[in-house]
């Protein structure tokens, strides 16, 4: 692949390797990067304190766009979702 270049991820998390990227993107290799998802996405928001410094410092650069992989989260399947868990809710109880 011709360097530099963009980095393009909508698959999984795990395929990027955040500290690489971050790497690649302060050295110039990488031109910037667009993701839905990262390595770090099953983060719990009361660990955010937590977050590894790489994933700081690609939350930070003004070459990155980070959305939210929620393609498939509709009115829909909210309410799918939610009827399933009360459904199991009920077995449960009974």
């Amino acid at each position: 692949m011709a360097k530099p270049f963009y980095v393009v991820n909508t698959s999984r998390g795990a395929v990027v390797d955040t500290e690489a990227l971050v790497a690649a993107l302060y050295e110039g290799c990488i031109l910037g990067a667009a993701l839905d998802v990262l390595e770090y996405e099953n983060m719990q928001a009361d660990s955010l304190g937590d977050v590894p410094l790489a994933m700081h410092r690609l939350m930070q650069s003004p070459h990155t766009v980070l959305t939210p992989h929620v393609a498939g989260w509709t009115v829909e399947s909210k309410y799918k979702l939610a009827k399933v868990l009360a459904d199991k809710m009920i077995e449960v109880l009974k």
